[in-house]
């Protein structure tokens, strides 16, 4: 049985507001209808999580009357008995650059918020990628390592997605993720068969779709669509999947790209449909996923396998914990590799690294995410 892994709502505004008051004021009527939509959808299927997703950070200094990144700890103590997370993303590098030094000490402040920050436009020089290094080792530095897991950069635009923290509002209604990868292994059969993935994932598309939009018409909230990415949850990983259509294979060993290729065609394939919306990939979050941890244990996949995923159209270098004391340059290579497999996909590529204290093959604790293992950036 698979489950709603998160029910987000979207708010995007053109209003002007006298105080970020008002602007709560306008936002409180969609919470309540966020709060009776997952009501709802519990007597059907479990809802893991609720979130909420903000107008840009430009657009709030823009509508809202004196607005800072400083009134995110308000926006926090407002949205917290009606969302687990909410999430403000930043649509450019050089809009307010001077709010991003603030953004270390907003993360030390605050246990839910997540944002983005792209950088691939206007083109940036080496001298920004060593600011975006920097910030991203201040922001472990400042606000812990849990605070580097609710930040990332994006190569392209943000998607209007319910997956954080690469992630947008466009219009307002709600969007859902699923938690779906061990009901596909159920209901396989032993064909190795990629259009049989397919079928179900289509079952499960239709299914949440028509419940999604006869509760959008009964709240009077707009369905944005669903997100169908295949994305891990601690023991319900990815790995299973990936080792089964390589007939029990180790991931990792030859053959792994392609799998993921296959399996991202299929999602490709679906996300054409009229309420799909997001990413639409395989997503490979290292500490979010107990099977990718035992893999790196048992020494089957590296750093670079990583890297090497994403060019596969994977998401992206999603919640790896690293050495902080990692060589910039080497960080700077690093992010135009990513750079490069963003150019190459012409699709989002999101990059979540963890700066934490230990050396690579030891394990760190993170809040929710258990002991997850530190990898070196060179291997």
């Amino acid at each position: 049985m698979y489950k709603i892994r998160a029910l987000t709502l979207h708010l995007d505004t053109n209003r002007k507001f006298n105080s970020l008051d008002d602007f709560i004021d306008y936002l409180l009527p969609y919470l309540d209808k966020l709060d009776n939509l997952a009501s709802e959808f519990s007597k059907e299927k479990k809802v893991l999580s609720k979130r909420l997703v903000f107008p840009s950070f430009e657009k709030l200094w823009k509508h809202i009357e004196n607005f800072n990144i400083s009134k995110v700890t308000d926006i926090e103590n407002y949205v917290e008995k009606y969302v687990d997370f909410f999430n403000i993303p930043i649509i450019g590098w050089r809009t307010r650059i001077d709010y991003l030094n603030e953004l270390p000490s907003i993360f030390a402040e605050t246990r839910n918020f997540y944002t983005s920050l792209r950088i691939d436009k206007p083109p940036l020089f080496p001298n920004h990628y060593r600011q975006i290094v920097n910030l991203l080792k201040k922001i472990s530095e400042i606000g812990g390592w849990d605070a580097a897991t609710r930040f990332a950069f994006s190569f392209g635009p943000q998607p209007l997605t319910p997956y954080f923290p690469v992630a947008k509002s466009s219009g307002i209604g709600f969007s859902i993720s699923l938690l779906y990868i061990n009901d596909l292994i159920e209901n396989l059969s032993d064909s190795y068969d990629y259009k049989a993935l397919e079928e179900r994932i289509e079952e499960i598309e239709n299914e949440i779709t028509t419940l999604s939009i006869r509760l959008a018409r009964k709240f009077k909230l707009s369905f944005l669509g669903v997100d169908l990415s295949l994305s891990p949850w601690l023991e319900e990983s990815i790995v299973p999947l990936i080792e089964y259509f390589k007939e029990n294979l180790t991931m990792g060993t030859v053959g792994s790209l392609n799998v993921i290729y296959e399996i991202n065609k299929v999602l490709r394939k679906l996300a054409k449909r009229p309420q799909v919306i997001g990413f639409n990939e395989i997503m490979l979050p290292l500490a979010e996923d107990e099977g990718l941890k035992r893999r790196v244990r048992e020494n089957d996949l590296s750093f670079k396998d990583f890297i090497a995923f994403c060019f596969v159209c994977t998401a992206g270098l999603d919640m790896i914990p690293i050495p902080e004391w990692t060589d910039i340059q080497v960080l700077l290579n690093l992010f135009y590799d990513l750079r490069a497999a963003y150019k190459i996909k012409k699709r989002t590529v999101g990059v979540r690294l963890i700066p934490v204290g230990a050396e690579p093959g030891e394990e760190i604790e993170l809040r929710e995410f258990g002991n997850t293992p530190v990898l070196d950036v060179l291997k």
